[in-house]
């Protein structure tokens, strides 16, 4: 085992035993997108899913307020089925989530900002629905887009997508695919192993590297870039 790996696990048994296991489940299933085979993050995730999260050094059961929360979270197939079935009741076939604006301090953060009525009169496809994974008070600029362009996005009033990372979580789960500019959402969609396209400036992070499409962090993200300077145009049309 590597000592990347150990210390993996040894950070996500520290998330257990301080009722973390949100942070635990992430750390997991960042280990094994990288080594699915590995023997110890597959049975310690297996358990966690299952609720079995006690501890060797004690026979304590596990407080019955854990367990609940295990039971709200662990079980995020049905929470992302139920979401799914709510936002879909409308007859669409296929959920896109879409993140567009930066709330970063730092002084190029702006760059990354898109539009929302730019992105979303991106998509051809039919039968599409939108919902928003974007955090903040964007209720101005959805209510826009819907009275200028026609093109609901769907916001999930239950789960404050900033505070609520598990809701947040669930919400990346439901969709078929994510459409995001660099911000959180990229990176919580790549740890969970989502299909999505993350769309980058000219100038990007370094934490995108030189590579054209992949990631070095995630393997499910694909990488779409500006060859411009503050021009979207071709880098949407990638992802009609």
């Amino acid at each position: 085992m590597t000592s990347s790996v150990q210390k993996s696990l040894s950070k996500a048994d520290k998330y257990l035993k301080s009722g973390n296991f949100a942070a635990a489940g992430i750390v997991y299933q960042q280990i094994l997108s990288k080594y699915p085979k590995n023997k110890k993050a597959i049975q310690a995730y297996q358990r966690l899913r299952s609720g079995m999260t006690s501890q060797p050094s004690s026979r304590d059961e596990v407080p019955t307020e854990k367990l609940r929360e295990l039971v709200n979270i662990y079980k995020m197939e049905k929470y992302d089925a139920v979401l799914r079935d709510r936002l879909l009741n409308d007859g669409s076939e296929i959920l896109i989530g879409l993140s567009w604006h930066s709330t970063s301090k730092i002084r190029v953060a702006q760059k990354r900002t898109i539009s929302l009525g730019q992105l979303t009169r991106a998509f051809q496809a039919e039968n599409v629905k939108f919902v928003s994974l974007q955090y903040g008070d964007m209720d101005d600029e959805i209510n826009r887009v819907r009275q200028d362009h026609g093109i609901d996005v769907a916001q999930v009033g239950q789960i404050d997508n900033f505070h609520d990372i598990d809701g947040l979580a669930a919400l990346v789960t439901a969709c078929d695919r994510i459409v995001s500019i660099d911000n959180v959402t990229v990176h919580l969609a790549g740890a969970l192993g989502k299909e999505m396209d993350a769309l980058l400036p000219r100038v990007s992070n370094w934490r995108w590297g030189i590579h054209p499409n992949n990631s070095y962090w995630y393997n499910s993200v694909r990488l779409r870039r500006q060859t411009e300077r503050e021009d979207w145009a071709e880098v949407l049309a990638q992802i009609s």
